[in-house]
């Protein structure tokens, strides 16, 4: 891949962009295996929500956010989306453990 400043058209930046694009769902999906994987230690509706853990890990992705150059507000609604899959995915493997 290209670097940005070595893109010569818009074709070539579009490039670049899929190939992260491609790159960020392989790691979205990887996470997620992770977040199944971490209802083997749940064992119910009040273990699925750590508002602790929570404040901790925006805060973590909200220093991230800064020191990349990113906008703090933008990572934080990605890392919002995120962590409502996740807890959809919790939620429901819990359900479907009861049955």
């Amino acid at each position: 891949m290209k670097s940005p400043v070595a893109c010569r058209n818009l074709t070539d930046i579009r490039t670049a962009v899929n190939a992260l694009d491609r790159d960020l769902i392989r790691l979205l999906a990887k996470r997620q295996k992770y977040a199944l994987a971490a209802l083997r230690f749940k064992r119910n509706r009040k273990d699925v929500a750590d508002p602790k853990h929570r404040r901790a890990m925006f805060a973590q992705r909200k220093a991230w956010a800064e020191s990349a150059g990113l906008n703090p507000l933008m990572v934080r609604k990605v890392t919002q989306a995120i962590i409502d899959e996740s807890k959809r995915l919790h939620l429901a493997g819990l359900r479907n453990r009861r049955k």
